[in-house]
């Protein structure tokens, strides 16, 4: 929570006046340590959100901040760009992989280095948009499918029948 009430007192201020969480409800020392920070009152979270609306918060939110330790695959930050959100986001695998050259990268460790990190990024706004909407294509059901039938193919050519190639 650090990673994010700091640099929502010492940068966001400038660029957002909200900061919305999705998912678990936070917990209540998370929410002292917003009070603590003097951010509280801008904080709403949402639990269950449908991916419609998930979409529009999404399309509508000036950046997706994502300081996450430790990702599984990275999905929001595919589901963030493919809406035209700018992403900042941990600069550790598997999230410096998957979000491209769009995203803004930060030591999730670092509150104040985040701060920087929006300032700096702001200015990069559309062009984080771009570059991420570029990078969803590489995500696609189609290509992820051709990806797919390409392994196999591989593996089934490079498999020989039993008995093939013994005297």
């Amino acid at each position: 929570m650090r990673s994010i009430a700091v640099p929502q007192r010492l940068a966001l201020p400038l660029y957002v006046q909200n900061l919305v969480f999705v998912g678990p409800a936070l917990h209540p020392d998370q929410m002292a340590l917003a009070a603590r920070h003097g951010v509280a009152d801008r904080i709403a979270t949402f639990q269950k959100v449908p991916h419609r609306e998930l979409r529009v918060l999404y399309a509508r939110a000036t950046a997706l901040l994502f300081p996450s330790l430790q990702e599984g695959f990275g999905w929001p930050l595919i589901e963030a760009q493919a809406c035209g959100c700018p992403v900042i986001t941990s600069d550790l695998a598997p999230m410096n992989e998957i979000g491209g050259p769009g995203a803004c990268y930060v030591d999730p460790h670092d509150p104040e280095g985040i701060a920087r990190a929006i300032e700096q990024a702001a200015a990069r706004f559309e062009q984080m948009r771009a570059l991420g909407l570029d990078n969803v294509r590489h995500y696609s059901t189609a290509r992820m499918t051709s990806s797919y039938v390409a392994a196999y193919r591989g593996v089934l050519m490079s498999r020989r029948p039993v008995g093939e190639g013994q005297n």
